[in-house]
């Protein structure tokens, strides 16, 4: 208790300072936001809302008159609007009718509409995006250090830190410890092994982007420690659909941010060898590559494809009972206990895919707006900008790297909600509103020349003389 006080008033002091620059609270929301599993544990669903204080602070400090640079005009803010509108239908509609839902699952679905449109508005100027990536990045390694601390040496930093002898996954059989080879996966202080490897994809991606960016040799030293940390994690989790999300946001961004050029993709190489080599030291010391090795083997991954399979058509089945609302948010592993208990199944109950648990908890009336709304934030993300605007679309391949390869993990996990997502998803309202700035100057460009070119077709004589004359 008393480490939880001291973290508690250290938090409000980091607030109170971060409160001085233009955008301290979503830099504060940033700083914490990993730690958010201990507030978590300790009051459950609604301990989330202790880490968006912050954005109740950076709602007030946003003048009115700016609004409609945060909602208004954005199509993705709009999508996303309606997927909130939608969720709430969904949500009463099967409490009404199915009797069930958990608000607290809806509540935190519904704080990402927030998060999207304020996380976009700090985001408008690529200055405080370097920072807002600096502080989360580093933030995160901070806590994945802690917690690896407690986890491996058992030193207890962190409260409701698990460690390695207590097993990563609560009580351990005998049989799955000696299938891991005696190791047990890292999971962070207060979370499941899964949701650790998943928070990793999008600020592992920002951070290369720092790591690029950054001039100064400390900065880029803390940018590669950051990455080397946070991928190594993934790894001391033995998370497949983690590890999946991870390779497709390292081809999104040699495709896009290198372009495979040949300068660039030496560099790149270069980099990747040495994190890689630091990876792997890593982890051989901490013992995980007996733990990735049995999970990827040619008997336990058949068996895990097959296991999302099977899991996937449940989900099917779960949606069948209500299709056009959903059975509810939240209600995903109660209803498909009912279907496998009613058969005597005992498969897992989890969804283990994120889309088909978004189709049966809420219906078509949320899946639809879901999957208009991740089209349209990836559609923007192809859009360059960098003619106009390169310091913005500098970022570009980096977080759509984050994007892409969240969406592709969660193909196999059910993190759909997690904030590191909509984080990465906001950074293309920012490439909206620069896109429609720069068609904005193009066209105030070509009526000045289309002025220009009738003047001189006018003999150069002003335009009001000219018009005069042509009417005359």
């Amino acid at each position: 208790m008393t480490k939880l006080i001291v973290i508690f008033v250290g938090g409000l002091g980091a607030l109170a300072l971060m409160l001085l620059h233009p955008v301290g609270p979503v830099m504060a929301l940033f700083a914490i936001s990993p730690f958010d599993a201990i507030p978590w544990y300790y009051f459950r669903h609604w301990g989330n809302a202790i880490t968006y204080v912050p954005v109740l602070f950076f709602l007030i400090a946003v003048p009115l008159a700016r609004w409609p640079e945060v909602f208004v005009g954005s199509r993705i803010q709009m999508a996303a609007a309606a997927l909130l509108v939608a969720l709430l239908v969904s949500h009463v509609m099967a409490v009404t009718f199915l009797g069930y839902g958990v608000f607290e699952a809806y509540a935190r679905k519904a704080t990402q509409f927030v998060l999207l449109g304020l996380i976009a508005y700090s985001f408008r100027d690529p200055r405080h995006t370097l920072l807002l990536v600096r502080v989360f990045c580093a933030s995160m390694a901070l806590y994945l250090v802690l917690s690896m601390s407690d986890f491996y040496l058992g030193n207890q930093i962190l409260p409701i830190s698990v460690k390695h002898e207590w097993g990563a996954e609560g009580a351990l059989g005998v049989e799955y410890e000696r299938y891991l080879g005696g190791k047990l996966r890292f999971r962070g202080a207060g979370i499941p092994v899964n949701r650790t490897a998943a928070w990793q994809i999008v600020p592992i991606c920002m951070g290369i982007g720092w790591f690029m960016l950054a001039r100064r040799l400390l900065d880029k030293g803390a940018a590669a420690v950051s990455v080397v940390v946070m991928v190594m994690t993934v790894f001391a989790t033995a998370s497949r659909s983690a590890l999946l999300g991870i390779v497709v946001g390292a081809v999104v961004i040699m495709t896009l941010a290198f372009r495979f050029r040949p300068a660039q993709a030496v560099l790149a190489v270069l980099a990747l060898g040495i994190i890689g080599g630091t990876v792997y030291f890593g982890v051989t010391t901490l013992g995980a590559e007996k733990v990735f090795g049995a999970r990827l083997d040619e008997k336990s991954l058949p068996r895990a494809i097959q296991g999302r399979i099977n899991r996937t058509l449940v989900g099917f089945e779960v949606w069948a009972t209500s299709p056009i609302w959903g059975t509810g948010a939240g209600t995903f592993k109660r209803e498909s206990d009912k279907l496998l208990t009613a058969r005597h199944d005992t498969g897992g109950r989890g969804a283990h895919n994120s889309y088909t648990e978004v189709l049966a908890e809420t219906g078509l009336i949320g899946f639809l707006p879901f999957m208009i709304l991740l089209g349209l934030v990836a559609r923007q993300f192809l859009i360059s900008v960098k003619r106009d605007y390169p310091e913005v679309d500098f970022w570009r391949p980096y977080f759509f790297a984050g994007f892409l390869g969240h969406a592709s993990a969660i193909i196999f996990n059910v993190y759909t909600w997690e904030r590191t997502f909509w984080i990465a998803m906001a950074y293309s309202i920012v490439l909206e509103r620069y896109q429609h700035a720069a068609a904005r100057k193009a066209r105030a460009a070509r009526i000045a020349e289309g002025q220009a070119a009738g003047a001189e077709g006018d003999g150069g004589m002003s335009p009001e003389i000219a018009a005069f004359t042509r009417t005359s």
